[in-house]
């Protein structure tokens, strides 16, 4: 009795259908889900890729080829000797980190080898929920949860920046998967208007939030864009600029963080304009200095000791310009860079690790054209200039989800 109905649910529900339905709701709930229980989805569709992969008999040869520095990667992050020489006990280093990036990159991996069509539209959930979510401020109005002053974050975020983060990479999916999508769909016109309405939504949300790291890195991804779809984009630029346009001559006030954009004040002011980014990087440099080649173990209470100490503070090159309380803004803070957070976290060996793995992994990219994770990687390294979005799961999921398809993509070539 008990093995026909499981025959009678894997006829019904084949393990492709179940873990396209898993992969939908990892991404729904990871990067919109509010709810604290929304990592669930994510660790059982990465479980459950991991035995796909085993079981259809992946080609890891060919995957390890391509990929071995991130592996090395993430077993040095999990086995960090720092552990051991700062408390004198062994610890599996940023375990969560490993799982989740490690979990992501199978997701990839499955998503492009099995179901190389259906992981499109998986992905374009992203940006169609961030939309809903928008437009349902927008017809009922904007709750307390929905802003900080004037920079929008919908209660789908912890922060402005992190919903930056999130719109900027669905319109990223947007752009690179759109013609995939429109081929197959016979009314391509309704297709067109509806990605291009679709777009006018999440960029209006980008400018709402304010955040200049994302706006910079999106249109680093428009250079690259602009060279490699050439007339195709053009309408998406024109919609930009309108927008942009727009809401700079009704709502001025949003636009106050970026009024002071001048090389004087860039040359002049420039820590202030970086909301005192200069200071958090000159206090993270000084504390990696004693913990250069594994990392600085315990991050939080490095950056307490550090503020605490009134003669440290006072050789600091940059003035702070954060109003609120010292203590919160900066032990609870990242390096808010990627690479100074690279080397705060993980030591010289860390750093030098991850750059391996970013050459490698741009480097197949550009032999295989794979426009998503080249784009993913531009978006990454120009907003990790001044923000790490690894420390959220958001930016684990999103960046090594793609890099995962693409490994995928050129072992397959």
């Amino acid at each position: 009795m008990s093995l026909t109905i499981v025959e009678n649910f894997i006829s019904r529900f084949p393990a492709k259908k179940m873990f396209f339905l898993f992969i939908c709701l990892s991404y729904l709930f990871i990067t919109i889900g509010i709810n604290e229980n929304r990592h669930k989805a994510f660790d059982i569709a990465a479980a459950m890729a991991i035995f796909c992969l085993i079981s259809e008999k992946a080609d890891f040869k060919k995957i390890i080829k391509e990929s071995y520095w991130f592996i090395i990667l993430l077993i040095y992050i999990l086995f960090n000797p720092s552990y051991l020489l700062n408390n004198g006990s062994f610890g599996l280093g940023d375990a969560t980190f490993v799982l989740r990036a490690f979990g992501s990159f199978c997701l990839g991996l499955c998503a492009q080898l099995y179901m190389p069509k259906l992981w499109k539209f998986c992905v374009l959930l992203l940006p169609v929920s961030v939309a809903i979510l928008f437009v349902k401020a927008l017809v009922f109005g904007y709750g307390p949860s929905d802003a900080i002053g004037s920079r929008l974050f919908l209660n789908m975020t912890q922060a402005p920046n992190l919903l930056a983060f999130v719109t900027v990479s669905g319109i990223i999916y947007l752009i690179c998967l759109r013609y995939n999508v429109i081929e197959a769909i016979k009314q391509k016109f309704y297709a067109h208007l509806f990605f291009l309405t679709l777009y006018g939504l999440l960029f209006s949300v980008l400018l709402l939030t304010q955040a200049r790291a994302s706006l910079l890195g999106l249109f680093g991804c428009f250079v690259y864009w602009l060279v490699c779809y050439k007339r195709k984009i053009l309408s998406v630029f024109a919609i930009t600029l309108l927008i942009m346009g727009v809401g700079y001559v009704s709502m001025p006030n949003n636009f106050e963080r970026f009024k002071d954009f001048t090389i004087t004040n860039i040359t002049e002011n420039t820590n202030q304009f970086l909301s005192s980014r200069l200071t958090i990087w000159e206090i993270s440099l000084k504390i990696v200095k004693n913990n250069l080649v594994f990392g600085v173990t315990d991050s939080k209470k490095a950056y307490s000791d550090f503020i605490s100490d009134k003669e440290k503070m006072k050789q600091l090159t940059y003035k702070i310009y954060i109003d609120n309380n010292l203590d919160n803004n900066f032990t609870n803070n990242t390096p808010h860079n990627i690479f100074i957070a690279m080397l705060f976290y993980y030591g010289l060996i860390g750093l030098l690790l991850f750059l391996a793995m970013a050459f490698q992994s741009i480097r197949a990219a550009v032999l295989s054209d794979n426009k998503l994770f080249i784009s993913i990687f531009i978006f990454f390294g120009l907003t990790g200039l001044t923000d790490y979005f690894f420390e959220v799961i958001h930016g684990v999921v999103i960046y090594f989800f793609t890099f995962g398809v693409m490994i995928a993509d050129k072992s397959q070539g």
